[in-house]
């Protein structure tokens, strides 16, 4: 195909041959025309082959290209899937391990509880431990105070049957009774009291002074003796009670009548001597001290001196007993013990150190003293948690040297 252009030489040619066919003469040759016309068509087809060739590559480097696009395309949905796939396999790690960090939170507080269920019904059992040994050791000590309250009881009234004679009653009585029949045993019991019972003679002396009016130190059974003054007012009318009854009871069960009945224990209470003092722990000692107290309290009731302990007040004068734990250094516990401590005060230090009952080779180095010029006396004991104060020979004297200490400025305050 062959496009015409502007001024073609064809049409010109054509023209010109009309014009010349007029005139009769041609203005140009025709082959000439033709020839380039032709030349230019196959120029033009070369051209436009070319531009097919170009197109065809172009095609093929399209569809090379969409190829590739679709590949591409089928790796992504495949990547894509692959990634959801991990994603949930990840998903289901995670859900796991959360149940799985769950349930050992689980397990360790479950853990917790149950150790500290085990800690609960260790302290649990060991207070009722302390309580039952608190109980068993009061209980026996009642028991050996009931035990020598009866022993002192019983030779009160041995005493008693030897003091209750009517031969002595009526010497010491202001009574002037009638004449009557004197038995010679009875004359003569007053001589064979025995001389190792003369200090329950001093403390059973209350009872001669119920009728004489000597008793001055007990205040307590003189106004019990004064209740008893009806007895004696009536001297006659007493005669012939016993003048009655002589025949049937003798001579002592009518003075049983005439003298005044007493209690040994309120007697023995009577006499002992109230002295506060006060008590201050440094550490912990599982309430050793109570115990301790007690026993010193015990040594002093059969000294006529009776104990009264309270906790530590600034304002309170009284002597003060310092528990001194050793818990590190033995002598920066002490020095820490004494701090506060007043020049004007009383004190004794009770250096305590915790060592097993069955422990008997641990050698404890009882030379270090409280350095304070308020410090009476350092004694040292040996204790536990559990059993307190317990018996050995280190601790019976330390409770004995307080005991004789306190039994000191009860004396002598």
């Amino acid at each position: 195909m062959s496009r015409p252009a502007d001024g073609d030489p064809a049409d010109g040619s054509e023209a010109a041959a009309g014009t010349g066919g007029a005139g009769g003469t041609p203005d140009a040759p025709q082959p000439v025309a033709t020839q380039a016309h032709h030349q230019e068509e196959e120029e033009e087809a070369c051209h436009l082959q070319e531009q097919v060739c170009v197109l065809r590559e172009e095609v093929s480097h399209l569809q090379m290209e969409n190829q590739q696009v679709k590949q591409k395309a089928r790796d992504l949905e495949e990547e894509n899937s692959r990634v959801l796939a991990e994603n949930q396999w990840l998903k289901e790690q995670v859900q796991a391990l959360k149940e799985q960090v769950e349930n050992q939170q689980v397990k360790q507080k479950a853990r917790d509880l149950e150790e500290e269920n085990s800690h609960l019904s260790a302290d649990i059992t060991k207070a009722n431990q302390q309580d039952r040994d608190h109980l068993s050791a009061e209980n026996q000590r009642l028991k050996e105070q009931a035990q020598v309250l009866v022993e002192v009881m019983n030779h009160l009234l041995s005493e008693n049957l030897c003091l209750k004679d009517l031969e002595e009653v009526s010497s010491h009585l202001p009574i002037e009774f009638p004449g009557e029949e004197r038995q010679d045993h009875d004359q003569d019991m007053a001589p064979h009291l025995s001389a190792e019972n003369q200090r329950l003679k001093e403390r059973v002396h209350a009872l001669v002074g119920v009728v004489s009016h000597q008793l001055a130190e007990n205040k307590k059974l003189r106004q019990q003796c004064q209740d008893q003054e009806g007895a004696v007012c009536h001297p006659k009318r007493e005669v012939q009670k016993v003048r009655r009854n002589q025949a049937a009871s003798g001579p002592k069960e009518a003075a049983k009548k005439i003298i005044p009945s007493f209690s040994p224990v309120s007697l023995q209470t009577s006499l002992n001597k109230d002295f506060p003092v006060q008590f201050r722990v440094t550490g912990k000692t599982g309430g050793a001290e109570k115990k301790f107290l007690k026993d010193i309290k015990k040594l002093l009731s059969s000294q006529s001196v009776s104990l009264k302990a309270k906790e530590f007040t600034e304002t309170s004068k009284d002597p003060l007993l310092i528990f001194c734990p050793i818990a590190s250094r033995m002598g920066t516990d002490i020095q820490k013990a004494l701090e506060g401590l007043h020049g004007d005060q009383k004190a004794i230090l009770v250096v305590m150190h915790y060592v097993q009952k069955d422990n008997t080779e641990t050698f404890l180095d009882t030379r270090q003293q409280g350095a304070h010029r308020a410090v009476l006396r350092t004694v040292h004991t040996r204790y536990t948690l559990k059993d307190g104060v317990y018996p050995c020979e280190m601790n019976g004297a330390a409770a004995t040297a307080v005991a004789s200490t306190i039994k000191g400025l009860a004396e002598d305050p």
